[in-house]
C-alpha cells in the first residue's frame, strides 16, 4: 500500500481554506450581534480611559506634561489664530516647530483637538480618539478575518489597553 497522496486529484473546492476571511453577515441577527459586540467593547475601553484621565495617570507618564501637551498646545494657539506654526519660542531658546515630525503639525487628529480645545481637555479628546479607533479597527480587523464576536471583543479589547 502507498502511503503518499495525490493531491493533483483534489479540486479547489475540496482545498481547505486557511485564513479565508469571514463571511459578510445577511441576517439581521448577525449585524446586531456585531454591533452588541463592538459597542460593548467600545464601552469597557472608554470606561477605562476616563478612569485614567480622571485620576491624572494618563497625564503623568512619560513626557505627557513636559513635552507633548506644551508642543499641542502652541500647535492649537497657532491654529485657533490661522497662523502656521514655524517656530517655537518656549523650548530650549526656541526650536523649529513646523519642520519637527513629534510637533504634531500635519497630524490632523492633533491638530483639530487641539485647535477647538485647550490644554487638558484637548488632550482627552486626542486620547478618546485613538482609544476609539484602536478598538474599532482591531474588531473589524478580527472579524474580517474570520473570528466570532467574543474573539474579536477580546481582540479590540488587549489591542485597544494594552498599554494602559
Amino acid at each position: 500500500m502507498d502511503d503518499t497522496m495525490d493531491f493533483g486529484s483534489l479540486s479547489a473546492e475540496d482545498a481547505p481554506m486557511i485564513g479565508s476571511p469571514a463571511e459578510v453577515p445577511t441576517e439581521p441577527r448577525r449585524y446586531l450581534a456585531d454591533l452588541i459586540g463592538l459597542g460593548s467593547a467600545l464601552t469597557l475601553c472608554l470606561f477605562v480611559l476616563i478612569a485614567n484621565v480622571t485620576n491624572h495617570y494618563a497625564l503623568s507618564r512619560l513626557d505627557i506634561l513636559t513635552f507633548y501637551i506644551p508642543w499641542y498646545e502652541h500647535l492649537g494657539d497657532r491654529l485657533r489664530h490661522f497662523d502656521i506654526p514655524g517656530w517655537l519660542p518656549f523650548t530650549m531658546s526656541g526650536v523649529p516647530f513646523a519642520g519637527d515630525p513629534q510637533s504634531g503639525w500635519g497630524y490632523l487628529p492633533a491638530m483639530i483637538s487641539f485647535a477647538i480645545a485647550p490644554s487638558n481637555t484637548g488632550y482627552v479628546i486626542y486620547l478618546i480618539f485613538h482609544m476609539v479607533l484602536a478598538c474599532a479597527g482591531a474588531y473589524l480587523f478580527a472579524r474580517i478575518i474570520g473570528m466570532g464576536v467574543a474573539g474579536a471583543v477580546m481582540v479590540a479589547i488587549a489591542f485597544s489597553m494594552g498599554n494602559l
